[in-house]
């Protein structure tokens, strides 16, 4: 995919069509073109600089009447949401050239508003409208289109008819030209019937040139719904330009290649990455100077700016609202600068593009529809791009069946093994493969040992096809939704255009980021049916505060006391489901569901191993109520969010939080539910009850207190010795207990996600809240309870004293109930955090995912999954 930009994958642009004939004769345009365009311009100036709207309007009438048309004006108006709207008024005329029968018509465009987005700049001359986002005003575009009208009006060689249209504000006057021309009603719109129509339009060019002059154009050719004009409509004015004596230079999006070297990226921010200063020094002595390693990155840099563009659904100009009507358009967008180049030189290269397309006999449809632009000089046809996506489809594929059959083949030497333990392959015994029936009878009568094999195996042996299949019609559904979503948007000006697309942007790579979730998902379900977790695999990042963290202990609290204060200051919204902590409500289920599904487990393999053992079996608990008989500490509990939850389903909750603001609001919120008991003595035991004290949780450890499960849910980010802390929580979890916890990874992605688009863009929670630096790893975490002792590979000599009946001893519990990471990400649209789908946490997980390459381009060596949100589970050794 990188050797995208060079060759042969990219192919000087050429002219299919021969008709054209661009700059094969001598342009009209002249002087007195100019003096007549700068005349138009001082008058419009004057509009600009006396706000005088309808006066802009009749002297545009009046310019086009003296010039012998017929001009006319079309009103609309534009309904948007919450009762407001956009009007104004377009400003139309035909030439009608005496050769034709007026079948066929050329646009010549230009709007109101330019794209230009800047502030007022004396340097360039460029007015800014007031009230108009800061746009600055098309007046030397409207000026040249009705200095080319003039120059069109005195010929007598034109093949086709010339339509004009002056729009007013961006996109939004064109947008509404165009629905009347076209016969295409909006339910939003409501505009005014045109007095021409009849012509079938094949081209257009738009002007957009907002400054006195310019040094540089760009060809402005993406359309709404990423559509693009045929590409000889791009090369006509490209081979144009490079016949004049004089040549601007000319870019794509708005950005030359001039700005493309101004905006080459700076190496002391490219270090600040993480690169070797001196290996980036080495490339930039050799390789940046080479003309071809600059055209490359300039290659991809045009690349990425016509995906965005296309993804986002956008038009670049007011051609691209022609562009779903079959005209093949594009803008000419002059960068305002200090010169050298103006409306002499402007004006011919429009008359000279006019004239080519005035040759045409027939609809472009010889030259390419769909291609990428690296340069207005370089192009990469369909057939060359189209060979990258399906060599990554091709390379997925082949993974995925490898790793079906390497599942397949871990299955039959599994089951192979089970049936060796049950009856001695001898000469007088020829065993036969026997299905899961006869498997699961032979292993109901088999002997104590091999039915504790059995229990593990049991749960290695799911390959549910029907799962894989129904997460992959999911994620096309969400693709479904995102088009029709997409394509049945109602028009609007440019503004509002740029944030209604802005916002499905990323709603349109839902269905790719679901369809990755989906793999992991269907690979995990093959590899494991019915066990939990993300095991995180990898090799551990250093943390070298756990490795030698000092075992001795203070009562001082480890929490950043600036969080501290930060929730202090937002404890009145801890109850408030629409503010601050909004989404830890939509969390707490998630949380719940987490930690049921991890008792539920534990206690089916207590049951299994009781029934290997012949213990008595423990009674389950009633519906509703897993957390019955628990004796629970909820670690930064906050306003009680999750420790209420707990206690409704049965424990007896004690919420620790070292902000005695957080405290009160969630003693508030517990006296008001009638279905709660809260407790006065912390020290007491009574289910489906709470109490809460304002302290840090090392004030609980020196007192001695010790909980059957512990939790921490979003509280290790904000501690500034993490070691000091998880040795904390360890010490308060009895022997037999749990400990779960919820985090972030520090990940590429946890940054964008949490403080780039959640704090600094969406502005979901307060700026300041989340700390980058502060977030731990699941390998981290991991790596510290290993170094605890609280993890016993399954590989090693199994210690205790529970015995089977033949007198050997029990195996080690498996690695997935002694511990899991699992990951879990929000979903925006069922609006709902989801829990990571189940995996194995030992050898089960050693096939290769598809997707590996991942983890190594956002960071960390976890799953795709657990890049940003994870919980964390650990069991206490007895």
């Amino acid at each position: 995919m990188l050797a995208i930009p060079i060759q042969p994958f990219s192919r000087d642009v050429y002219v299919d069509e021969n008709a054209l004939q661009p700059g094969q004769v001598k342009r009209a345009w002249d002087w007195s073109d100019v003096r007549y365009a700068d005349r138009i311009s001082d008058e419009l100036q004057s509009f600009v600089r006396a706000n005088d709207t309808r006066g802009r309007l009749a002297f545009l009438c009046k310019e086009l009447k003296a010039l012998g048309l017929d001009a006319h004006t079309q009103s609309y108006r534009f309904q948007l949401p919450h009762g407001k709207y956009i009007d104004g008024s377009n400003v139309y005329a035909r030439v009608y050239t005496p050769r034709i029968d007026g079948r066929e018509a050329t646009v010549l465009a230009a709007s109101w508003l330019s794209r230009q987005k800047l502030s007022s700049s004396p340097a360039h001359g460029l007015p800014v409208l007031s009230g108009e986002s800061g746009r600055a005003a098309n007046i030397r575009g409207i000026a040249l289109t009705l200095a080319l009208v003039r120059r069109v009006q005195m010929a007598s060689y034109w093949s086709k008819d010339l339509i004009v249209v002056l729009s007013d504000g961006f996109l939004d006057g064109m947008q509404a030209w165009a629905s009347s021309y076209f016969s295409d009603s909006q339910a939003s719109l409501r505009a005014e019937d045109l007095h021409i129509g009849g012509a079938q339009i094949w081209n257009g060019v738009a002007l957009d040139y907002p400054g006195d002059s310019y040094s540089s154009l760009s060809l402005l050719h993406e359309g709404r719904d990423a559509q693009l004009p045929n590409l000889d409509t791009l090369n006509t004015v490209v081979k144009i330009i490079e016949g004049l004596h004089f040549q601007p230079r000319i870019g794509l999006h708005g950005s030359t290649h001039e700005q493309v070297e101004r905006h080459t990226p700076n190496l002391d921010n490219v270090v600040a990455w993480g690169f070797p200063r001196k290996l980036l020094e080495l490339f930039e002595s050799r390789a940046s100077r080479h003309d071809a390693v600059r055209r490359f990155f300039a290659g991809w840099r045009a690349l990425l700016a016509q995906w965005r563009m296309q993804l986002a659904g956008h038009p670049s100009g007011i051609h691209g609202v022609l562009l779903p009507y079959h005209v093949d358009a594009l803008t000419l967008f002059a960068e305002p600068a200090a010169g050298p180049s103006g409306f002499y030189d402007l004006g011919g290269i429009v008359e000279l593009t006019l004239r080519s397309f005035s040759n045409l006999h027939e609809r472009l449809h010889h030259s390419q529809f769909f291609y990428l632009l690296l340069s207005p000089q370089m192009f990469v046809p369909l057939g060359m791009y189209l060979l990258v996506p399906l060599l990554l489809g091709a390379a997925l594929t082949i993974a995925g069946l490898t790793l079906w059959n390497a599942l397949g083949a871990r299955r039959d030497r599994l089951r192979r093994k089970l049936v060796e333990r049950l009856v001695p392959n001898t000469d007088q015994c020829v065993v036969e493969t026997p299905t899961y029936d006869d498997l699961s009878r032979k292993l109901a009568s088999g002997p104590a040992d091999v039915r504790q094999i059995a229990l593990r195996a049991h749960l290695e042996l799911g390959r549910p096809v029907l799962d894989a299949i129904m997460y992959m019609i999911y994620a096309h559904l969400i693709g479904l939704a995102c088009l029709v979503i997409a394509l049945h948007l109602p028009p609007r000006s440019l503004d509002q255009q740029h944030r209604s697309y802005s916002r499905l942007f990323p709603l349109g790579l839902l269905p790719v980021i679901l369809s990755l979730v989906g793999a992991y998902i269907a690979r995990s379900r093959q590899l494991d049916l019915a066990s939990l977790g993300w095991k995180a695999v990898g090799v551990a990042r250093g943390w070298g505060s756990v490795r030698g963290a000092s075992r001795t202990y203070s009562s001082y609290s480890s929490i950043d006391p600036a969080d501290i204060a930060h929730f202090s200051r937002l404890s009145e919204q801890w109850w408030d489901e629409e503010g601050e902590f909004k989404p830890l409500h939509k969390m707490n289920q998630v949380r719940i569901e987490f930690m049921r599904d991890k008792l539920e487990e534990i206690r089916g393999w207590e049951a299994a191993m009781d029934d290997v053992l012949g213990r008595p079996k423990q009674a389950d608990p009633a519906p509703g109520s897993f957390l019955s008989g628990l004796k629970m500490l909820d670690v930064g509990c906050g306003g009680g969010i999750l420790a209420e939850s707990a206690a409704r389903l049965g424990a007896c909750v004690t919420g620790a939080d070292a902000s005695a603001e957080n405290v009160k609001v969630a003693t508030l919120h517990a006296q008001q539910d009638p279905g709660l008991h809260l407790r006065d003595d912390a020290r007491t035991f009574e289910e489906h009850s709470v109490s809460y004290i304002a302290t840090p949780a090392e004030n609980l450890r020196d007192d001695q207190q010790r909980f059957d499960i512990v939790t921490a849910m979003e509280v290790i980010e904000h501690v500034k010795q993490p070691a000091e802390f998880l040795r904390c929580l360890a010490d308060l979890v009895k022997p037999g207990g749990y400990l779960f916890m919820s985090t972030m990874s520090r990940t590429v992605l946890s940054y964008f996600l949490t403080i780039l688009m959640a704090e600094k863009v969406l502005r979901v929670v307060s700026e300041g809240t989340h700390r980058h630096a502060q977030y731990i790893n699941p390998n981290e975490m991991v790596d510290f309870f290993k170094n605890l002792g609280w993890i016993q590979e399954e590989s090693a000599k199994p210690k205790g004293r529970a015995l089977l009946p033949d007198g050997a001893p029990v195996a080690p519990m498996p690695l997935r109930l002694q511990y899991e990471t699992r990951g879990t990400m929000f979903l925006p649209i069922i609006d709902k955090w989801v829990l990571a789908p189940q995996s194995v946490a030992d050898e089960a997980a050693t096939a290769k995912p598809i997707t590996s390459f991942l983890p190594s381009l956002l960071g960390g060596t976890q799953r795709c999954t657990e890049q940003c949100n994870y919980f964390f589970y650990i069991r206490k050794p007895m």
